[in-house]
């Protein structure tokens, strides 16, 4: 089975990942990457190293805007994991 992790390069998604590994094929690393610094949802403290990661372990990045607003961000992430392909 296919799943696709949200990643920021940080430790916390990092241990996520790999947990995820150990039962999933991991499809994409989905990264949010917030307009707003003060972001209700995301960090973005360590984004820069997440492509450094995705190509080192060699899975595809999805990178995508977020609003960084508080009531928009959760909706932000629905609607682009909707366009994602992968098999669940």
């Amino acid at each position: 089975m296919e799943a696709i992790v949200l990643f920021t390069g940080g430790k916390d998604s990092m241990l996520a990942l790999i947990k995820a590994m150990e039962k999933y094929k991991i499809k994409y690393l989905v990264t949010a990457f917030p307009e707003n610094k003060e972001s209700y949802m995301f960090h973005w403290q360590a984004i820069e190293m997440s492509k450094v990661v995705s190509d080192a372990i060699e899975i595809e990045q999805k990178i995508f805007k977020v609003s960084g607003e508080k009531e928009k961000e959760v909706e932000e992430l629905k609607n682009f994991l909707k366009d994602l392909e992968f098999d669940v």
